[in-house]
């Protein structure tokens, strides 16, 4: 069941990214309730069978770009953080994770700078699928984040006491943004809509976000949502 479900994930549906991402650590060894929480998400997923992602038109300007969060030592069994990452082609989803970090964060500015050099490694590689595509970005790559603490720490060239037990391979970043290659940019923590690829929310705000994943819900094949102003 958790490999189907990861199936329409990968494929079409990052807003259910993690809730998999938790319930497929159980998978060798399931509980009762751990099958009660899959058999949830199918229900979720059967109520939604009408939503799509939907891809807009441009303006002739081939745009990439990304938003990433981290939610800081939120495995009760390892404590270690859960990165999200969502990037946008010409307005449009192309790829998205939810994943856990592989070492465990002493704070919560480390987890936030561990996911951004994520999201960065993801987008190098899209840029180079492009190029090989023959769709060069001659602009940056704008990355939203809504942690400044993060943000001064690419920027900031010095090496500080406090943060120089980040491990090296992670400050790649810092030439990636001073080579105006990624752009780091702030978005407030109430519009980083990334937030439900890396814990649960309530209702009402999961939807909202959901929509800002640009996934709606399509009645038929001739009438699809309005898009404009929902932002």
């Amino acid at each position: 069941m958790v490999g189907c479900l990861m199936f329409a994930m990968v494929g079409t549906r990052p807003d259910i990214s993690y809730a998999i991402g938790i319930v497929s650590k159980y998978s060798q060894s399931p509980k009762r309730i751990h099958c009660t929480v899959v058999r949830r998400i199918m229900r979720y997923l059967k109520g939604t069978a009408t939503y799509q992602l939907y891809f807009s038109s441009t303006d002739g300007v081939n745009k990439l770009f990304a938003y990433s969060d981290a939610n800081y030592a939120m495995d009760i069994d390892d404590r270690k953080s859960r990165s999200g990452c969502h990037v946008l082609f010409n307005n449009g989803p192309i790829t998205w994770l939810s994943r856990k970090q592989t070492c465990t964060s002493s704070s919560i500015t480390e987890s936030e700078y561990i996911d951004a050099s994520l999201t960065t490694k993801e987008v190098v590689w899209l840029c180079r699928l492009l190029k090989d595509l023959e769709i060069p970005q001659h602009i940056p790559t704008f990355l939203f984040y809504d942690n400044q603490a993060a943000i001064r720490m690419v920027k900031n060239p010095e090496f500080h006491k406090r943060t120089k037990h980040v491990d090296v391979q992670f400050h790649f970043l810092r030439e990636f943004q001073s080579n105006h290659k990624i752009l780091i940019t702030y978005v407030p923590s109430q519009d980083q809509y990334v937030d439900i690829m890396t814990k649960p929310f309530p209702t009402e705000k999961f939807q909202r976000f959901r929509i800002l994943f640009v996934l709606f819900q399509v009645l038929n094949e001739w009438e699809y949502w309005n898009i404009e102003g929902l932002g």
